[in-house]
């Protein structure tokens, strides 16, 4: 923290006054109305930001192009918004942001807000769920019906059964037999 009070103070111009509520001035993001002929890299340009940083705060054209008269929200430099959880605190972000917890804090305004700008991280799209992917009925191999032309080991063989000894079918119990009389 005083790493961060000190860079604000070695910029800032000696006649002004280093108040709380000058370290503690949150660092806003801004409004841009998309012009025709803007773009993604045409409008991070324009503000000095990757173009990661812009798809990240706007999640509206991480799908599709960039429209006339679209409202994009501008961050102060390279970073992302992050909704923090109720029992997160700035020290376990910063931890997992691997930022400076005292920039984090200052940069926010001195509070935690519902949406807090973490400066320095890249912002990534995230991967897309693979699909399940069916085979096409054309592509289900159907069953052999000649002999492989390769010689199959004998153990892989199927197994061939003794025919059976010629026994005379048993008597059909539905069909009513006459019996001789005698």
């Amino acid at each position: 923290m005083f790493l961060t009070l000190w860079l604000l103070a070695a910029s800032t111009p000696a006649d002004q006054s280093m108040t709380p509520e000058a370290v503690c001035a949150r660092a806003l993001a801004s409004q841009y109305t998309t012009q025709t002929g803007d773009t993604v890299d045409l409008v991070a340009k324009k503000f000095q930001l990757k173009p990661a940083t812009l798809l990240g705060a706007n999640p509206a054209i991480q799908q599709r192009p960039v429209r006339p008269g679209d409202v994009l929200t501008i961050l102060p430099k390279d970073g992302i918004l992050y909704k923090p959880k109720p029992e997160e605190r700035f020290p376990e972000i910063a931890q997992r942001f691997r930022v400076p917890p005292g920039t984090l804090f200052e940069i926010n305004g001195c509070q935690m807000q519902s949406q807090l700008f973490i400066p320095g991280v890249i912002w990534q799209a995230p991967s897309p769920k693979p699909k399940p992917i069916a085979p096409a009925p054309s592509a289900v191999p159907k069953p052999a019906t000649a002999a492989p032309s390769f010689p199959v080991p004998k153990q892989l063989q199927p197994l061939r059964l003794p025919k059976p000894p010629d026994v005379p079918p048993a008597p059909d119990p539905k069909k009513k037999t006459k019996k001789k009389p005698s």
